[in-house]
């Protein structure tokens, strides 16, 4: 959706960004899902590896609601989420992000 919200049961985060259409196809659960999965891994913060996971799809559903056309629909935008993916992760390089909380 448009606003998320992500919680470890001491602290919370409240995150804007993504599109609408997102609450329109199956499957972006799962994906959002993924993205934290794959944060974590490189992380040892869970709530970071989560609000991170959260704010690239978001941007990703962003780009793709950008790439769509007068005519498309939640399917196509399905479709050009996949590629909004490719494109925040590429942009951000995300394997070399230095994820950890400087104390």
């Amino acid at each position: 959706g448009v606003t998320d919200y992500v919680s470890n049961g001491k602290q919370a985060l409240v995150l804007t960004g993504g599109h609408e259409l997102l609450t329109q196809i199956t499957g972006a659960g799962c994906m959002t899902t993924t993205l934290c999965a794959c944060c974590a891994a490189v992380t040892k913060d869970p709530l970071l590896a989560a609000a991170l996971g959260i704010v690239i799809m978001g941007q990703a559903a962003e780009l793709a609601a950008g790439f769509m056309e007068t005519k498309d629909g939640p399917g196509m935008f399905k479709t050009r989420l996949f590629d909004g993916v490719y494109h925040v992760t590429t942009k951000w390089n995300v394997l070399h992000l230095d994820l950890e909380r400087k104390q």
